[in-house]
């Protein structure tokens, strides 16, 4: 029996909209992120859900929005901008805007296939490669470990800054793509990639981006797959075990087949000790 309450989930849901309502009425092009708004509300309950089903106590502080006005993640050309899916690419995706979103999706994650993090007497460095929404960075910090957020930085910088600026949270300039990895042997005990290593580079590559967490990783490395570059360009049927899983298995020992609990994408975890 959780001591959750369903009144903190709507109490946050009606101040998000509200948020949203406040930024459509000032910025009437704007009218199109309330429109998405729904979904992703969806989205948060089910994760709210889950981790109340599997008896967790989700902390007050996961269910407040971000302490800054929407028209925060607005890019400063905004207005200019007239094509939605450009807008899109300029700014925090809808779905990250969501503090609740972001942090109970991680949560959950963090209790299928790390859970050890959750653990406050014993804390972990943890390294998080294209943190995204940084939500995992809200998990950890709460539960008392270190964590350390990485975005591509290059060109415009991140468009993630207002979270990293409201969660006072130092980011590491990464590239995926290109290796090695600026992190020293043995540097941090968790690695995490989650649905980001698909935009470093093809399949048939992920064993040299794995090898590069491998070496930094104490402890073990977590990884959440999205549907793969090569797959999808060459309409591959079971892209996924054709050419990731199997793989894999061939090149790696000890490796732990999960699916991830938010996304339901496919994961793994790999242990450092067990490739010696």
């Amino acid at each position: 029996m959780t001591t959750n309450r369903p009144r903190l989930l709507r109490n946050y849901f009606d101040q998000e909209i509200a948020s949203y309502q406040v930024l459509k009425e000032s910025r009437e092009n704007t009218a199109y992120l309330s429109d998405k708004l729904s979904k992703w509300i969806s989205r948060t309950r089910q994760s709210w859900k889950s981790l109340d089903k599997k008896g967790v106590t989700i902390p007050v502080d996961f269910l407040k929005p971000y302490p800054f006005p929407k028209e925060e993640f607005l890019p400063n050309n905004f207005d200019a901008i007239v094509n939605t899916s450009q807008r899109i690419f300029e700014m925090v995706q809808p779905k990250y805007q969501l503090r609740a979103h972001n942090v109970l999706r991680e949560f959950d994650r963090c209790l299928t296939l790390f859970p050890e993090v959750l653990d406050s007497a014993k804390p972990y460095d943890i390294l998080e490669l294209s943190s995204g929404g940084c939500g995992g960075a809200e998990v950890a910090k709460h539960f008392g470990n270190t964590y350390q957020a990485t975005d591509f930085l290059d060109g415009r910088g991140s468009v993630y800054a207002p979270i990293h600026n409201a969660l006072n949270l130092p980011v590491i300039g990464f590239d995926g793509s290109k290796t090695p990895y600026a992190f020293d042997d043995n540097s941090y005990d968790i690695v995490a990639c989650f649905q980001a290593i698909d935009a470093y580079g093809y399949e048939e590559h992920y064993e040299t981006f794995i090898d590069e967490m491998l070496r930094i990783a104490r402890k073990k490395v977590v990884l959440v797959f999205n549907p793969g570059l090569r797959a999808k360009h060459d309409k591959i049927e079971n892209g996924y075990e054709l050419l990731i899983r199997d793989p894999l298995i061939k090149r790696y020992n000890g490796l732990n087949f999960q699916k991830c609990p938010s996304t339901g994408m496919p994961a793994v975890t790999i242990c450092p000790d067990d490739q010696v």
